[in-house]
């Protein structure tokens, strides 16, 4: 037993250095093609002072190991990140990285001073770097089985369901071997036997037996125990350690005024990018519109917004000008598709939808006309999802006042977590969770998580 217990410890400790070492490498690589740009592309359009060698400041080479140092501040080294939620934390570790090797250089009066364009550039370029060099680290490490976890799910509920619907596209790293219903020791050591796995998962509220964790603890077993964020309205739970005695405090974090008008201006900073890359579509899926069925390009309905507000949505046309007509036809007749519709508001074979509207949906690019929601003010990027009159009142009840408090979002948690595969009351308590738990951090998230489905297709309409 305490053999297995070394052998895991010693491919942690493998993993981690090597992360380390390929996060150093990371920031050098960064270093090296700032100073090519400088050297090939700036200085033909600027007039910039003498460049000296990088190799000139390579006494300073110890400022590297703050990357490591703060990446493992930030738990990067330690627990299991989503792509988008480690692309996010690499780049705050790496800003801060970059403004304290910034006043340690000015403290020790460098000389001559390290060029800033070349620092900027770096800082700007190394979180892509960073990602890239650590994913191809881990398919390393995995290659020779150094980073494959096996894991156990215990029990069942909606988060457990998330976490296996996102896990399903990194078969690679991450494996549930088994789903079992009870926490029994001699099922758990028969499987433990044959799988030799690294984790169980519990799902809420399980009872886990003291001898189930005496087990993982001499196997040297990693036990995670799910929050029951449906079940228990999450209040945004964050803790405070007051005398080395950790309290529980409660965060509503969008009812703040200050974290409204942080949104805000996060919101307009986006939309500007967004609508700089999205225009050029515009034309294109108009003219694809037309050809493939009659009826207006645009699409618009009226949804609640914040406050309770109506407003008019826009989307391009994903559906024939008479779906209100067939959808009545079709609960009318199909008890399996009413019973579908009032669970998710959604069919997923929808004869409704024109050959376009399926393409246009799968790559969400019928959202796009949205942007104009988000500058009228009716909008935000992120956030719950815009719902009809009829869906306020039958199904948010006590939850309503979440909703109202905040601007309804082009995507969402619920977009990014399961999408068609969760119900209706599931997609509200994402919603409900994200009003309360909201951070920039989430934000960029759910924006990194919204690109990677819409270049995949996965969980579309």
């Amino acid at each position: 037993m305490e053999e297995a217990i070394k052998k895991k410890a010693i491919i942690k400790f493998v993993s981690i250095v090597s992360l380390a070492i390929g996060d150093i490498l990371s920031i050098l690589i960064s270093l090296y093609i700032a100073y090519i740009l400088r050297i090939t592309v700036y200085t033909k359009f600027l007039s910039m002072p003498k460049l000296y060698p990088l190799s000139l400041y390579s006494k300073y080479a110890f400022l590297l190991f703050l990357w490591p140092l703060i990446f493992y501040i930030l738990e990067l080294y330690d627990h299991i990140f989503s792509s988008e939620r480690e692309a996010v934390r690499a780049f705050k570790g790496s800003t801060i990285a970059y403004i304290l090797s910034a006043l340690a250089l000015y403290a020790l009066k460098v000389q001559p001073r390290f060029p800033r364009s070349i620092f900027l550039t770096s800082w700007f370029i190394s979180p892509f770097v960073i990602i890239i060099l650590r994913k191809f680290i881990r398919w390393l490490l995995s290659h020779f089985g150094l980073f494959k976890y096996k894991l156990l799910a215990i029990g069942d509920s909606p988060e457990l369901f998330i976490i296996k619907n996102s896990l399903r596209y990194h078969k690679r790293y991450f494996n549930i071997i088994k789903q079992i219903e009870e926490a029994e020791l001699n099922v758990i050591k028969d499987l433990y036997s044959k799988e030799k796995f690294d984790v169980m998962i519990f799902s809420p509220g399980k009872r886990i037996p003291p001898e189930v964790i005496d087990f993982a603890e001499s196997e040297g077993i990693e036990v995670l125990v799910l929050t029951d964020i449906f079940g228990l309205r999450s209040q945004g739970i964050g803790t405070w350690d007051i005398s080395g005695i950790v309290t529980v405090k409660l965060n509503y974090n969008l009812f703040r005024p200050v974290n409204k008008y942080i949104k805000f201006l996060f919101d307009r900073f986006f939309a500007f990018f967004f609508i700089l890359f999205s225009l050029p579509l515009y034309p294109i899926i108009a003219l694809i519109i037309k050809i493939d069925s009659k009826g207006p390009v645009l699409y618009t309905q009226t949804r609640v917004g914040k406050k309770g507000k109506k407003f008019k949505v826009y989307k391009f046309r994903t559906m024939y000008v008479d779906a209100d007509k067939k959808l009545k036809e079709i609960l009318d007749k199909d008890p399996k598709a009413r019973e579908e519709w009032y669970k998710y508001r959604k069919l997923k074979n929808d004869p409704r939808v024109t050959r376009v509207g399926k393409f246009l949906r799968k790559t969400s690019l019928d959202e796009i006309p949205q942007i104009i929601n988000i500058l009228k003010g009716e909008m935000s990027l992120v956030g719950p999802r815009p719902v009809t009159e009829e869906e306020i009142h039958r199904y948010y009840k006590e939850t309503v006042k979440y909703y109202y408090s905040v601007l309804p979002g082009i995507t969402g948690l619920w977009q990014v977590s399961g999408r068609n595969d969760l119900d209706f009351e599931a997609r509200l308590l994402l919603d409900e969770y994200y009003v309360l738990n909201w951070s920039i951090e989430l934000d960029l998230e759910i924006i990194l998580k919204t690109v990677h489905v819409v270049l995949t297709g996965r969980g579309a309409a």
